[in-house]
């Protein structure tokens, strides 16, 4: 078994785009993720360069990267995916809105960035009094933008312009979702926000179990593999801060979690399972699995082929795992089976009540 690591400290550590990967776990057989951390932060300092003296009237209050990009995993060929946060006055005024946002794209142009589908969360601004009404607390007719926006925020999301303006919101994101059980009994744990993230993961799974729909860069073979390797570690890092954040002290747990939030979702995981001795063979190949799914999804044959050859109709469905298909399949099992197992041998380490609510 491989040498023990020393801890990596995380308080005030800068978020990911303005430093190197955290000496967490090597990426020695890593080269794509290697690859794709470099071109992320090749991007973050193109339009940091773009962006520079913009909005000077201040009607963006700040902008972050999600997705590939947010994780620090972008391609030449991913998708831009921005969060823009508006002013909360300008909030529901659909000209300033649009006005906005093809003002930022505008600044951007030249950087030939893959903009984001016109379907998704990320083609309209929001605010920080949106994200955070207190009527929304339990809504269930939420809007999908304002609860997607909302949760990437604090799943794999990083400032692009004015990096403090972002870290308040994920702040008050924090506050939001500690309301009264959190803040008014500290030894409680982050039971809505975990009920959220549940949601948020088994409703996306749910999706695109029976979604269809082929686009020049998209099927159910390309969607599936995402599910199962980066929506799956982009859940399973908040996850694991969550319950190692259910050990801290009663006071500070708000703090504590949003100081680990300039983290992204590979680098939480290891954080975590780095607090306890004797995963280190087991985080070499859940990094080992996560590249074979990256180095495919850098293939330009392979994509083509997991577009080519997807199921159309319900009548395909399961689908046959392809060559291109079931290495991904294959890996993603394989970290499926590293985080069970890391889980649940946390049960005299965790509290009680997480592991209870995060089943039940």
């Amino acid at each position: 078994m491989n040498e023990a690591r020393p801890t990596t400290p995380t308080t005030g550590l800068a978020y990911a785009a303005a430093r190197d990967w955290l000496p967490l776990c090597g990426l020695d057989h890593c080269p794509t993720l290697r690859h794709a951390w470099r071109h992320s932060r090749l991007t973050y300092e193109r339009v940091d360069a773009a962006l520079n003296d913009f909005d000077p009237a201040g009607e963006v209050v700040t902008l972050a990267a999600a997705g590939s990009l947010g994780r620090m995993e972008a391609l030449p060929h991913s998708d831009c995916d921005l969060i823009v946060i508006i002013d909360d006055n300008l909030e529901g005024q659909a000209d300033a809105a649009r006005r906005i946002m093809e003002a930022v794209w505008a600044r951007l142009e030249s950087l030939d960035l893959k903009l984001p589908k016109s379907w998704g969360i990320f083609v309209e601004p929001t605010s920080m009094a949106a994200l955070t009404r207190p009527d929304a607390l339990g809504n269930l007719n939420d809007s999908r933008a304002l609860f997607g926006k909302r949760l990437q925020c604090l799943l794999d999301s990083q400032p692009l312009f004015r990096p403090q303006q972002f870290r308040q919101l994920q702040h008050r994101l924090l506050d939001w979702y500690a309301t009264a059980f959190l803040h008014e009994h500290a030894d409680k744990t982050w039971t809505y926000l975990l009920n959220d993230l549940v949601r948020y993961y088994r409703s996306y799974a749910a999706w695109q179990q029976f979604e269809l729909k082929i686009e020049h860069d998209d099927s159910w073979y390309i969607r599936n593999a995402k599910l199962r390797t980066s929506r799956l570690t982009m859940y399973a890092g908040l996850l694991l801060l969550i319950g190692e954040c259910s050990r801290q002290t009663p006071s500070g747990k708000v703090d504590w979690l949003l100081d680990k939030l300039s983290l992204t979702p590979l680098e939480r995981i290891a954080w975590v399972m780095q607090q306890y001795p004797g995963y280190e063979d087991e985080l070499e190949h859940l990094f080992e699995s996560y590249e074979v799914f990256l180095a495919a999804m850098n293939d330009e044959s392979v994509r083509t082929a997991l577009i080519e050859r997807a199921p159309r109709d319900r009548a395909d469905l399961p689908p046959e795992k392809i060559p291109e298909y079931q290495p991904i399949h294959d890996g993603s099992a394989e970290i499926m089976d590293i985080l069970t197992r890391f889980i649940l041998a946390r049960g005299n380490d965790w509290s009680r009540r997480f592991l209870r609510y995060m089943l039940f």
